[in-house]
């Protein structure tokens, strides 16, 4: 490249006739193109290119990977250098709406929220909504939308709202493009999308043809087209977008790996740190949100950034904790609260593998909120202090239900899901007090009281009844993890199909347990507590109706 040469208006041309430089087409219609091999200098040159041409500058990071976006003649520019990859972009964005940037003290706590998710027909999802400073919201991903799962967002959203008028929506990110992590959004929009204000959507995907794995998205792509007054965005690495009180800085999107394919649609997950201006003193939290970013895109952010740029106090834990984030990332991060979105009962697996090692035995990290256990909402302006999930109320009453409450949501129960266990999601519907089950082929694992909740002597008491001639209806007990088959854990229920009521009673201290049927018994077993045991409905070709469940200790 030489040092004196003429400039070429168009810059971006000038740069595709560069040397080591691919095209790649970009999410979009956008184009990329790659200089590979180079030092800093190169986007020195180009840098001042843009500028000397009279580009509007809107953003300008520097230091040891340098960003810098421009606009002109509605089109958007960003340029970028990587320096453990020698390499730099520059990316041409048509007619793409630029993120807001309203910087502004914040006017009330922000609030982030786990949202508590059912996770009754899939292991996965994650859904975060966060009050910004202004009273607006931002939303991150969102659940598969089971049942009620929209409308528990737009209860939320309503009871955390200090503005006049609907909730409004400011941004709504999707990391990537899984159904578990946009579907609640098109449940909501087609069912109440005149109850919200959606100001913009912000998401970049990788084109059909670089990665595999899409979920389906038609029904997506319907509302999209649908949104003709809310701004699209398509954040690049190194963006920020500003809200009062809240920055998002973009530090990982799909063409940082471009042009290789992806061998896993989730290492194109958007990768963001969120600041977090405190209301009171304007002390900066820093939050780092990973979507599901996985194997590829941990390597690619360690090698990239610092642990100055890194660390945070809370972090989202990557793919649900299912073979995400590495240890070298979650080393440099040294996050004090983690944001786990998996259910419980993967929960108590999961924490064993190598790749989440550091986060449970880290001695920095105080409190770990599970997406499946319980639903929290951190007020930003205070400190978070060490809690125990499980924490003992001193209640002899361990879980009650008598359906009186005919929403789904608001149910404490998980299905067991996923991985290798060959389990399937059990139907579940709720009328008139009563309590509609049912399963298929497969077998259906209904977790009724999770591990951690569980004392070593208890009560079970059931009322119900089989609706269904046949099949297979048991306990699935005193079994640390249900993601893992064991006769010995299977108690068979040999129910009527009039109504009854099922009583089991575990006593650690005697050392036995008795079935009784409608006061009848029926087994008496030995019994020896197991480590963080739960309990679970077990099912297969059979339905049941339940009018009541309690256990007591």
């Amino acid at each position: 490249m030489a040092e004196f040469r003429e400039i070429n208006p168009d810059v971006f041309e000038s740069f595709r006739k560069e040397p080591n430089v691919t095209a790649v087409p970009c999410f979009q219609n956008a184009e990329m193109l790659i200089m590979t091999d180079v030092g800093e200098e190169a986007y020195s040159w180009y840098w001042h290119d843009l500028d000397g041409l009279g580009y509007e500058q809107i953003e300008n990071h520097n230091g040891e990977n340098p960003t810098a976006v421009f606009r002109k003649d509605g089109v958007i520019y960003t340029l970028s250098y990587t320096a453990f990859e020698r390499t730099c972009r520059l990316i041409r964005d048509p007619d793409t709406a630029l993120p807001p940037r309203t910087i502004a003290y914040p006017q009330v706590p922000v609030l982030v929220t786990q949202m508590r998710l059912l996770y009754a027909c899939a292991d996965c999802g994650m859904a975060y909504l966060i009050r910004l400073g202004d009273g607006r919201f931002a939303v991150i991903d969102s659940g598969m939308g089971e049942h009620e799962e929209p409308e528990h967002l737009l209860e939320l959203m309503r009871e955390q709202n200090v503005l006049d008028g609907k909730p409004v929506i400011a941004v709504w990110f999707f990391t990537h493009p899984h159904i578990d992590h946009y579907n609640t959004f098109v449940n909501l929009m087609e069912r109440h999308r005149d109850e919200v204000v959606l100001e913009s959507v912000a998401y970049n995907w990788p084109t059909r043809d670089m990665a595999k794995g899409f979920s389906d998205l038609t029904r997506f792509d319907a509302i999209m087209e649908s949104l003709t007054e809310t701004r699209k965005i398509i954040p690049r690495d190194g963006w920020s977008l500003l809200y009062p009180g809240v920055h998002f800085h973009v530090l990982y999107t799909c063409e940082d790996l471009y042009p290789a394919p992806f061998g896993n649609i989730n290492d194109t997950s958007m990768v963001m740190q969120m600041l977090v201006e405190n209301s009171v003193d304007y002390t900066v939290r820093r939050v780092l949100w990973m979507g599901d970013a996985s194997g590829a895109a941990s390597d690619y952010l360690v090698k990239k950034y610092s642990r100055e740029v890194l660390e945070c106090e809370i972090m989202q834990v990557g793919h649900h904790g299912y073979w995400g984030g590495s240890d070298a990332l979650h080393r440099i991060v040294d996050a004090e609260v983690l944001l786990w979105p998996c259910p419980d009962f993967w929960y108590q697996v999961i924490t064993k593998r190598d790749c989440n090692r550091y986060l449970v035995e880290s001695e920095k990290v105080h409190t770990i909120y599970v997406a499946g256990q319980q639903e929290v909402v951190v007020n930003m302006d205070k400190s978070i202090s060490p809690i125990d999930p499980y924490q003992d109320t001193g209640s002899t009453v361990l879980y009650q239900e008598d359906f009186s409450d005919t929403s789904v949501y608001h149910k404490a129960w998980s299905c067991v899901t996923g991985g290798r266990t060959g389990y399937r999601g059990m139907d579940i519907a709720i009328e008139r007090s009563v309590c509609h089950l049912s399963a298929g082929e497969a077998w259906s694992v209904l977790e009724w009281v999770q591990p951690g909740r569980m004392t070593d002597s208890y009560t079970l008491t059931f009322r119900g009844k089989r609706t269904e001639d046949g099949g297979k209806i048991a306990l699935f007990w005193n079994h640390p993890t249900p993601t893992e088959w064991a006769d010995v854990a299977v108690l068979p229920l040999d129910l009527p199909e009039t109504e009854c009521t099922v009583t089991l009673t575990a006593d650690a201290e005697a050392g036995k347990a008795l079935l009784t049927v409608d006061g009848t018994m029926v087994q008496e077993m030995a019994y020896t507590p197991a480590e963080k045991h739960g309990l679970y409905l077990l099912m297969q070709n059979a339905a049941l109706d339940v009018y009541e469940i309690t256990v007591t200790r």
